[in-house]
């Protein structure tokens, strides 16, 4: 039973909040509604959406096909239950027509589209992780599901959840010894989502003996791709990416070409872009310290599948910090990277299998900050997180099922939400073996430590950075990393207090000297291992599982 709600609490949550509407959720919901109505573009609903390509005379939907051309049947039921609420305000124009839809109308779209993505995704994390750490299946698929960018996009109307669980799922099948169907999700998932085609590359190589099974399934699962470009566009090779809109202007078209320059926006990837996408206010890392968990066991996985996790993992990472938007608009994290995050669950279970309390703390903190995210309207404009705490102390949340109701967006309205959260933590914790003796406290006390460090110092140093246009910063984070990193592989705990020295340093006015201080404390780790070395005794590696 608490397996179930472990999972399941995750899941509820996410159904029972209501986020409000914006330019990509209502890109779908524009094209659900016309091709509801056997209509490839979307100029009846254009002006509900930003998100848009305009050619030959035609607004079109600026967005990957799949979740669209799935949903509608869902659409469709509602449409004939007279559950689709009407758009009043759809002839005002935009912004207005987007701002005036009512938020249901994309929620319970989301329930099929989006939330169900999100229950099989979890699902197919717990059976897969039962193959490589077996009893750590559901806890590292709730800690995955309410710890990491999952939980807030699990509540907005994205592709990502869908893309995400079919190229997992493919991964699924290739461990099942199915390369065919294999091959055949991953092309679905690029229908969905263009970028996870280099997930999907990823899965063609790992698959290497069985690649033309593999390669075949792909070009069948391409193949509604091909037949809704021929309907669309005239052509099989004309991508919905082209000719977006950057700015309506008057027109609704003003200026294209949102995705202009590079491959469909994509241009040379930037180291410092790589580091804020990971260590800004919003980096994967500094709101999710779990996940650096989950590449910290990354040595214990097997062979092939440490090497296929790592390389999708650097693959979103490279491609969004070569691409126009790094972290996708408005978004509370870098979005691109969502794919990544059931394959980190693999060395997330070993690692929560070796240093179970250490990573079920950094687990807490990241769910945390997500339940956070996601209860005060995730969508950021900027890299302002403390704006969801104004929200919420403010008692100014997203909308729920409540609301829906008439019981406002206060606190009556997301209190549920919390309990969900709770919950599943709570049924998360009682199936991990949290026996803390005093070494585990010492560790579990370090590597909060290093994460509250970096997560105070890395925003402000790469802010810094790009305002004067110097490397001091990032050279400090990366150095910083690879001392942490290298003290931590030799349960050198003593590396934490001298870190402390940075609490005298302003990040934002001593960036040479936070460096000076960064490489002082990796040369103090280093030293062990040069002595080592000289000794004839070979370096320490991480213990297999």
């Amino acid at each position: 039973m608490t397996r179930w709600i472990a999972i399941g609490a995750v899941v509820l949550a996410a159904a029972f909040v209501v986020q409000p509407v914006g330019c990509n959720q209502t890109s779908h919901y524009a094209a659900i509604q016309s091709y509801a109505r056997g209509d490839a573009t979307i100029d009846r609903y254009a002006a509900e959406t930003c998100d848009t390509a305009w050619w030959h005379g035609h607004y079109y939907s600026a967005k990957s096909p799949g979740m669209a051309l799935v949903t509608v049947p869902w659409y469709e039921l509602l449409r004939a239950v007279g559950a689709d609420p009407e758009n009043r305000y759809l002839h005002a124009g935009y912004p207005l027509a987007m701002l005036k839809l009512p938020p249901r109308a994309i929620w319970q779209l989301s329930l099929f589209g989006v939330v169900l993505s999100f229950l099989v995704l979890l699902l197919l994390v717990r059976s897969v992780v039962e193959r490589f750490a077996p009893g750590f299946g559901t806890a590292t698929a709730a800690i995955v599901g309410i710890g990491t960018l999952l939980l807030p996009f699990a509540t907005l109307f994205f592709s990502h959840m869908l893309s995400t669980c079919l190229v997992f799922g493919a991964f699924a099948l290739l461990l099942r010894g199915r390369p065919l169907a294999a091959g055949l999700l991953a092309g679905l998932g690029v229908v969905a989502e263009y970028p996870v085609a280099v997930v999907a590359i990823a899965l063609l190589v790992y698959a290497w003996r069985r690649a033309p099974w593999f390669l075949g399934g792909l070009m069948l699962g391409l193949l509604p791709l091909a037949l809704f470009n021929w309907w669309a566009f005239g052509s099989v090779w004309h991508l919905s990416y082209q000719h977006a809109v950057l700015h309506p202007g008057r027109s609704g078209h003003d200026v294209l070409g949102a995705n202009a320059g590079g491959f469909f926006g994509i241009g040379t990837p930037s180291p410092r872009v790589a580091l804020e996408l990971l260590l800004s206010s919003k980096g994967l890392l500094v709101l999710s310290p779990v996940l650096p968990a989950a590449l910290a066991g990354l040595p214990l996985l097997r062979r092939a599948e440490r090497l296929l996790v790592a390389a999708i993992f650097l693959a979103v990472l490279v491609y969004s910090s070569g691409y126009r938007f790094p972290f996708g608009g408005w978004a509370p994290g870098p979005r691109f990277m969502i794919p990544a995050l059931p394959f980190l669950a693999l060395p997330l279970a070993l690692a929560l299998r070796r240093w179970p309390v250490p990573v079920a703390a950094l687990a807490a903190v990241s769910a945390g900050a997500m339940a956070i995210a996601t209860s005060a309207e995730p969508l950021l404009s900027n890299q302002d997180t403390r704006h969801w705490l104004d929200r919420i102390r403010d008692g100014n949340f997203a909308q729920t099922v409540v609301s829906l109701a008439g019981g406002g967006h206060g606190w009556a309205a997301i209190v549920p939400f919390y309990v969900l959260v709770v919950a599943a933590a709570i049924a998360t914790a009682s199936l991990l073996p949290l026996h803390a003796g005093r070494a585990e406290l010492f560790a579990t006390a370090a590597v909060l430590a290093a994460w509250a460090l970096l997560e105070h110092a890395g925003p402000i140093l790469l802010r810094v950075d790009r305002a004067v246009d110097k490397p001091w910063g990032a050279l400090t984070l990366v150095t910083l990393l690879v001392a942490i990193a290298l003290g931590f592989a030799r349960r050198a705990w003593w590396i934490v207090p001298p870190l402390f020295a940075f609490s005298t340093v302003r990040f934002d006015e001593h960036t040479k000297w936070a460096l000076g201080l960064a490489v002082a404390v990796l040369l103090a780790v280093l030293t062990p291992y040069l002595l080592e070395s000289r000794g004839g005794r070979s370096l320490p590696h991480l213990p297999s599982p």
